[in-house]
């Protein structure tokens, strides 16, 4: 599976307003604002942003823009993870993030009811970017890697009870 262009599919449909100008938002679904999207994708996670986000990214709440900038691929994972097993769609898979602008933001991505992390990580905002599309496959395989222990640990859990 092609996971950078999956992920811009996945963008276009979740998170139309990326393909829509700074002052409107998108109305209408089409291949401008697809082109949009991907060259958001381009810009924010496969280029280096010369700080914490591109500068034209950056809104008026810098914390809020980075919390953005990390839950997009998170959510990501969750639809991809659900994808992969359906028999947590009914699961409530829950994302926190810590951003922070001067150190580290923190994020987890768990089971909330059956309060199972499946994955956890720690990443400056200043270099959450891939170097190209492979870099980003093996980033999204890893994590689904992990989060593919994390579920097991339920299981074997639940099988000891």
């Amino acid at each position: 599976m092609n996971y950078l262009q999956t992920f811009e599919k996945f963008l276009f449909q979740k998170a139309p307003h990326l393909g829509g100008d700074a002052n409107g938002g998108v109305k209408t679904l089409n291949a401008s604002n697809f082109a949009r999207i991907q060259d958001y994708v381009q810009e924010m996670y496969l280029q280096d942003p010369e700080g914490c986000l591109p500068y034209k990214y950056l809104g008026e709440d810098i914390i809020n823009d980075i919390r953005t900038k990390f839950y997009y691929p998170l959510a990501f994972l969750e639809w991809l993870f659900k994808k992969i097993h359906p028999e947590l769609k009914h699961s409530t898979l829950l994302i926190t993030i810590d951003a922070s602008y001067e150190d580290a933001t923190n994020f987890v991505l768990h089971l909330y009811d059956e309060k199972v992390v499946l994955i956890e990580g720690s990443w400056n905002s200043w270099s959450f970017w891939f170097e190209d599309s492979a870099e980003f496959e093996d980033w999204v395989n890893s994590c689904l890697e992990e989060m593919e222990l994390g579920l097991q640990q339920l299981k074997n859990q639940m099988f000891q009870q």
